[in-house]
């Protein structure tokens, strides 16, 4: 059995790119930027970004286009899938991974960039039910 689930925290680094492919479905592809901080061994503070591609389709992509934009949190599950190519200029296959969002997670409060209330955080499932949230209790770990 394979389990391909990616859950990401990152912010915005452009806006998003939303087209419409001739069959008129929705297509978003953005790049977002997950921080990590630590301490090296000298206890001097150390800066890291991972920068992910990211793509989402249909009304997910849409919902994604009106109420994100450049520099705003946001959290998208998804799976990972491989995309391969052929380099013109050498002839070389190439490979990029990237991030295709099944769902979004507004983080923090509004902007001006869309309606989204103040400090709320709110779920955008377009194909499944809103799944509860597990008690403090029940997590794991």
């Amino acid at each position: 059995m394979s389990v391909n689930r990616v859950v990401i925290q990152g912010n915005f680094v452009q806006d998003p790119d939303l087209k419409y492919m001739p069959n008129g479905k929705a297509v978003l592809e953005v790049t977002i930027a997950s921080n990590r901080k630590w301490r090296d061994k000298n206890g001097e503070q150390k800066n890291e970004a991972t920068f992910v591609d990211c793509k989402a389709y249909d009304k997910r992509a849409e919902v994604i286009a009106k109420y994100f934009g450049k520099g705003k949190p946001v959290i998208f599950e998804g799976r990972l899938q491989t995309d391969q190519w052929q380099d013109k200029e050498s002839g070389k296959i190439r490979y990029a991974l990237r991030l295709v969002v099944s769902d979004f997670h507004f983080v923090g409060g509004g902007d001006d960039k869309g309606s989204q209330p103040a400090a709320q955080t709110a779920t955008a499932r377009t194909s499944q039910p809103a799944a509860s949230q597990p008690e403090e209790d029940e997590v794991p770990f």
